[in-house]
């Protein structure tokens, strides 16, 4: 599974998870000079939280990069996704993974405009 490259990208806040085992994550950034915002959802299926070592005040720290690997454990081949943050890592292992992106057109504010 091929992950979309996440540079510059934050990790929202709200993190869904359903008893079925689906753990859905949104990352979004403002692209200003395109004045465009954009989103990728991640949905991890058959998921659990393997690790989660990081530090959050009010929000996610400033993510670094993203990896997903294969390992073998007793229920057989699972995905392993990993996020790196500036302070800490979470990482989640699952049976598959699904990505959608959105984007949007707005119009930024400048401090100058009424």
């Amino acid at each position: 599974m091929t992950i979309p490259n996440l540079r510059g990208y934050e990790l929202e806040n709200q993190i869904y998870s359903a008893m079925s085992r689906v753990i859905v994550l949104w990352f979004s950034k403002i692209e200003r000079d395109a004045e465009e915002w954009k989103q990728i959802q991640i949905t991890l299926i058959g998921a659990r939280l393997e690790t989660a070592n990081l530090e959050i005040i009010q929000g996610f720290p400033p993510l670094k990069s993203c990896e997903t690997s294969e390992k073998q454990t007793q229920q057989g081949k699972r995905i392993q996704f990993a996020i790196y943050f500036d302070k800490g890592v979470m990482s989640f292992e699952c049976e598959n993974i699904a990505c959608s992106e959105y984007s949007r057109k707005i119009r930024v504010l400048r401090s100058s405009e009424p």
